[in-house]
């Protein structure tokens, strides 16, 4: 143009340009339209509840509601809301609430602002109070998981409540709510016949009137914990009556010791069990073998402190292959049979506790270690006679354990020590408590290719770590710690004292 030149003009851009964006939609000229809404906005109010619905409920309230009027109803309508109460403490919203030292008003004004609830997580929320129960239960009809574990309620009214207004329910957990009586089960069990798990883990108020009623009323009953409440075989009996698709089952302190026969039948009439807790219930070699002979699908076996041996032990391995954890701590009658007939029979066996069998010898359980090389979690603590053997074993076959108590152990020595530090990375937790023959040189070892692990070195010489009773020749990874230490997450102990029995088990 400087040289007096024109460009050619295209003669039809000026027509379209006028006609660009002239086209109605709604009413509204194209252009104005994606100006004033975004597209999101047209989306069909079935296409927005599916992407709403991949949004945590804290989000829909906190951000999502604000949008626009037609979002905050739409947030309402969200299908299948999972409502987990246990990160309110961490959330800005609920400020406004911080006068309510309960957090009830705030947990009843979230429940009813969604309609279709049907997952509720108070577990671990301390001192509720059965107001906020109560109301989440009246506005959310759709409930089919309450899961109100170690909630310290008040009294029973919330299971109550619950059963009266969510008919729908199939898993609850009331793990810890000591409150909760024979009447509160009984009136869960008439309003709730599709409940399928079911867990009242101390509520040691409950009788077998309770156990019967779930039994009569809940026959698709698939998984039932009962651990430390004072049932009888009466209880047992009616379960296996009643709820033939009963998979996992867990009476854990209950004392069943002279009722063989209700576990027998227990056994018999609901083959598909796949997991049984029976831990100090006092049970015989017979009644082990009975689970073994009829449930083949079993995978957990936890019967600590019973009184059984190897027989019961050999015919689980021989007929349930699948088995992936066996508890048999304080089985003092068994022996290297059963450890040898699990390595021959269950190469699937991730989980095993042996604690106090003080008959097993090093080349057993060695060849345990070599036939399960999947194995994530091992304790034969207060086992006097396992030493490098065994723990070397596991160094080279299990590379995956991550769990390992060998309390009491006195043969073990430096040299097993680090070649499990080696072969085992992946360890989280390891005990020596009482391994005197372990020393420096195995601290550091652990130190350097287990970073990660808590570990407790009680009892242990570290005559030549410690000088006068000080820190002061511990290497810098170690200056924190502090004297009557005995396990700390991701340090070391130094401290020296005896282990008794029962302290062991809760190392």
């Amino acid at each position: 143009q400087s040289r007096g030149t024109e460009l050619k003009k295209d003669p039809h851009k000026n027509e379209r340009e006028q006609s660009r964006g002239t086209e109605l939609v709604g009413g509204m000229p194209m252009y104005l339209r994606s100006a004033v809404e975004p597209p999101v906005h047209t989306l069909p109010a079935e296409l927005l509840l599916q992407v709403l619905g991949w949004v945590d409920p804290w989000t829909l309230l906190t951000v999502v509601a604000r949008v626009c009027r037609r979002w905050w109803m739409a947030c309402g309508d969200v299908a299948g809301m999972v409502l987990d109460f246990r990160s309110l403490p961490e959330n800005a919203w609920l400020q406004q609430h911080a006068e309510d030292a309960s957090g009830t008003r705030a947990v009843v004004e979230i429940a009813t602002r969604f309609r279709r609830v049907v997952t509720l997580n108070l577990g671990g929320v301390i001192d509720i109070k059965d107001e906020a129960v109560l109301g989440i239960a009246a506005h959310c009809p759709l409930l089919t998981t309450a899961n109100l574990g170690v909630c310290w309620l008040q009294s029973d009214a919330s299971v109550v409540a619950l059963a009266e207004h969510c008919p729908l329910l199939t898993t609850v957990d009331f793990a810890c709510c000591k409150v909760v009586t024979d009447a509160a089960v009984i009136r869960l069990a008439e309003c709730s016949p599709e409940l399928t798990s079911v867990d009242f883990t101390l509520c040691n108020q409950l009788r077998d009137v309770a156990a019967v009623a779930l039994a009569e009323h809940c026959p698709l009953l698939t998984s039932v914990r009962f651990v430390k409440v004072k049932l009888s075989g009466a209880s047992v009996v009616q379960l296996a009556r009643h709820c033939p698709r009963l998979t996992s089952v867990d009476f854990t302190y209950s004392d069943l010791g002279n009722s063989a026969a209700a576990v027998i039948e227990l056994a018999t009439r609901c083959p598909l069990l796949t997991e049984v807790n029976f831990s100090r219930c006092h049970l015989g070699s017979s009644t082990v073998i009975g689970l073994a002979t009829h449930c083949p699908l079993l995978t957990t076996v936890q019967v600590a402190e019973s009184n059984i041996d190897d027989s019961a032990v050999v015919e689980l391995a021989k007929r349930c292959p699948q088995l992936k954890l066996i508890d048999c701590s304080g089985c003092s009658n068994l022996t290297d049979d059963s450890v040898l007939e699990l390595a021959r029979h269950c190469p699937q066996l991730a989980r095993a506790d042996f604690a106090y069998c003080d008959q097993l010898s090093d080349g057993a359980v060695a060849q345990l270690a070599r036939g399960c090389p999947l194995l994530t979690l091992v304790r034969f603590s207060g086992c006097p006679m396992l030493g490098n053997e065994t723990v070397e074993a596991l160094a080279k076959s299990c590379p995956q354990l991550t769990t390992l108590d060998v309390s009491g152990c006195g043969q073990l020595t430096d040299d097993a020590v680090i070649m499990l530090a080696k072969g085992c990375p992946q360890l989280t937790n390891a005990t020596f408590m009482n391994c005197v023959h372990v020393t420096r040189d195995a601290v550091l070892a652990l130190a350097t290719c287990c970073p990660r692990a808590s570990v407790n070195f009680s009892g242990c010489d570290f005559g030549t770590l410690l000088q006068d009773g000080t820190v002061a020749t511990i290497p810098s990874e170690f200056r924190s710690l502090k004297p009557g230490q005995s396990c700390i997450p991701g340090g070391y102990s130094q401290e020296c004292r005896p282990t008794t029995r029962e302290e062991g088990r809760r190392g």
